[in-house]
């Protein structure tokens, strides 16, 4: 089961939820959709929950396991997914593989201090995940919880 997740302060059912429910309203799509695929609001809001989903340690566990294969996320959704005809851009893929990539990278602490490095890092404890205008804060109560900068 997906963990709960708290963006700004709302507590979310899971990273799909936060998704949905952090649309702009009045919908604006040129700024949702932006420019180009990982380019819009939408990205930044999908990167967030997906980052805070992955906190988790049997999620995280299940990601990185998954190294170094490609990932695909097929789905009738041609911007998140790839339709089985083999149209799409694959976006929620490439965020988990952007976010797996960063959780394998190569360094000098060995895995299980890296995955606890990131999971500290998420929660605000030691730095921000770069590109995220949503740092993560404390988890209470087992939810993991992400406060927008103002």
């Amino acid at each position: 089961r997906e963990p709960s997740i708290i963006v700004n302060g709302v507590k979310f059912a899971c990273s799909e939820d936060c998704f949905h429910k952090l649309k702009p309203y009045p919908f604006d799509k040129l700024s949702w959709d932006g420019p180009g695929p990982g380019l819009g609001k939408r990205d930044e809001v999908m990167r967030t929950a997906v980052r805070m989903k992955f906190t988790d340690p049997a999620f995280r566990e299940l990601l990185i396991a998954s190294h170094p294969h490609p990932l695909l996320s097929i789905k009738g959704d041609a911007y998140w997914g790839v339709k089985p005809s083999g149209e799409g851009e694959n976006m929620l893929a490439r965020l988990l593989m952007d976010l797996r990539a960063e959780l394998v990278a190569p360094d000098e602490i060995g895995d299980k201090d890296r995955c606890d490095s990131f999971a500290a890092a998420e929660q605000g404890q030691d730095h921000q995940p770069e590109n995220s205008s949503l740092p993560a804060a404390e988890p209470e109560d087992g939810v993991v919880e992400a406060v927008a900068e103002p």
